[in-house]
């Protein structure tokens, strides 16, 4: 069995060296009391996202509207726009005709210019590849399932600190290697196992996030593959629900 670790990152940090898009106009003037109507309006719902910004609305007086069924309510009409854009497109379709101020909390689609409030990726990616040097791995790899901002972030200073050191990454992009397999998660679990019997071990494995952490995993254990003796595996989101529920504790920053 794997140890859970929980790799601590600094807060949040905006990006401050945005464009302002055509998008974003001021809010009218309030008194300091005033509710504030902001719409949390998710690509993929995560819980750990929902949790900070409800705490935050709670204490400035924040009504926050979170449709799980319809991220963006028909007839909504209120103050801004907190949202977290990722691989799907239509809700940003969606957003980019509300008059109000948007500000996403991830960095998936910089080709969007949003005001931005995400975590380092850069540093995520350091941070990963110096918790398998530390460990004296040899073998390294970086599995995502699509090439998005934060996750060529990731793999980009994940790959050239590795480097650095003198050593080679290989990377598993789904993305880009799926050619016309369906987008399934046995689909995925299979490629998985393809590209992980090829690898020489003991490996280091660095997943974009928690949930293709998940699936690397699964596809060790159906490999008969251990974890961590064989192949380490190590997330990015620290879902409690993810990294403690599994037969091998997830290591997660």
């Amino acid at each position: 069995m794997g140890t859970f670790t929980t790799i601590e990152m600094p807060p949040y940090m905006p990006r401050t060296k945005r464009k302002r898009s055509k998008h974003l106009k001021p809010v009218a003037n309030r008194s300091d009391s005033g509710e504030r109507n902001v719409l949390l309006a998710l690509s993929v719902y995560n819980p750990e996202v929902h949790r900070g910004v409800a705490r935050f609305g709670r204490d400035h007086n924040w009504h926050i509207p979170a449709d799980l069924e319809d991220a963006i309510p028909k007839g909504w009409n209120g103050d801004g726009v907190l949202t977290q854009l990722g691989a799907p497109q239509e809700i940003w379709r969606r957003l980019g005709r509300l008059d109000v101020p948007i500000v996403d909390l991830a960095e998936s689609r910089p080709n969007i210019q949003l005001p931005r409030v995400t975590i380092d990726n850069a540093a995520v990616g350091h941070m990963a590849a110096e918790f398998f040097l530390d460990r004296g791995y040899r073998h390294f790899a970086f599995v995502h399932r699509w090439e998005l901002g934060a996750s060529l972030k990731r793999r980009d200073h994940f790959r050239t600190r590795i480097a650095d050191k003198g050593f080679d990454c290989e990377v598993l992009s789904w993305g880009k290697e799926r050619n016309d397999r369906a987008d399934t998660p046995q689909q995925r679990r299979r490629w998985i196992r393809q590209r992980l019997s090829k690898l020489k071990t003991p490996l280091a494995v660095f997943a974009s996030r928690d949930v293709e952490a998940v699936s690397v995993i699964d596809s060790c254990l159906e490999l008969g593959l251990q974890v961590p003796e064989q192949i380490a595996v190590l997330g990015v989101g620290n879902s409690e629900a993810i990294c403690e529920c599994l037969r091998v504790s997830l290591s997660s920053i």
